[in-house]
Order: C-alpha cells, then structure tokens, then sequence
C-alpha cells in the first residue's frame, strides 16, 4: 500500500500546517514523490513508492541523513550536522514518529534527486503533488 503512484498522486494524510511549518523551520524536506534519479546501481523510484502501512509513524538516520515518515506517509529528510543540531533532529523525529527507528532512509546510499526538484520542495512542500479531494473529517 503505497502513498503515491506514477501520476505523483499522494493518497496519505497531510500533515497539519503547524506540524508542516515545524519541520521545516528544523530543516526537513518534504520529498514524498520526488523521483530518484537511475544510477548505474540501481533504477529510479518515487520517494514514497515503496512504503508499506508498518512503515508510518518512523523514522531512522544513515549516512548523515534522517528520514521521518508521518503516521500519515508523508517523508520528510534532513542532513544531520552532528552535535546539538543532530540531536535536535533526531528529537524532532521521535515527537512526530511515535513508533520509533526502523524506517528506510531515502538519498542516503547513493541515490540523488534533481536539485531543482528538491528546491521547489523547499519553497513549496507540496509542489508537484497530485492531492485526492480531501473529505471533512
């Protein structure tokens, strides 16, 4: 059960503003539907695309990068400098993914995204993403 298919369309749950405006005054990126770019290792995917349900509400770090995944399926990265500022993240990490470390960290073996793509995730969390019509609960 993926949270976003090959048309980019994000079947998750959004993150609630505050929560949203929170990671990214910490540094994340929202990159749920970014496409990784193929390698001589390895094919290109959607960030996202291989999430299964046990996965939501984690989060982990490797190569001096810390993923978290919303309980909703967001992902969320950000570069781990070490020291306080590490920590910090980590910290953030674990207020958002209530059922600990075990998640798979995106861009941290290798893979790489287009830099453009990531700047209008910078500028725009939600750039770039197909949103099915949101119900009132």
């Amino acid at each position: 059960m993926s949270v976003i298919d090959s048309h980019r369309v994000f079947t998750g749950k959004k993150s609630l503003p505050a929560v949203v405006e929170e990671l990214r005054e910490a540094g994340f990126v929202h990159v749920t539907g970014i496409s990784t770019l193929c390698s001589r290792d390895s094919d290109g995917y959607l960030i996202g695309s291989r999430l299964n349900p046990q996965d939501f509400g984690k989060w982990d770090h490797n190569n001096g990068t810390v993923v978290l995944v919303t309980e909703g399926g967001e992902v969320w990265l950000a570069a781990d400098s070490g020291g306080s500022a590490g920590r910090a993240l980590e910290e953030m990490a674990k207020r958002h993914a209530p059922k600990g470390q075990g998640a798979y960290v995106p861009l941290s073996n290798g893979e790489r995204v287009s830099a453009h793509d990531l700047l209008r995730r910078v500028a725009s969390p939600y750039f770039g993403l197909a949103m099915p019509i949101a119900d009132d609960d």
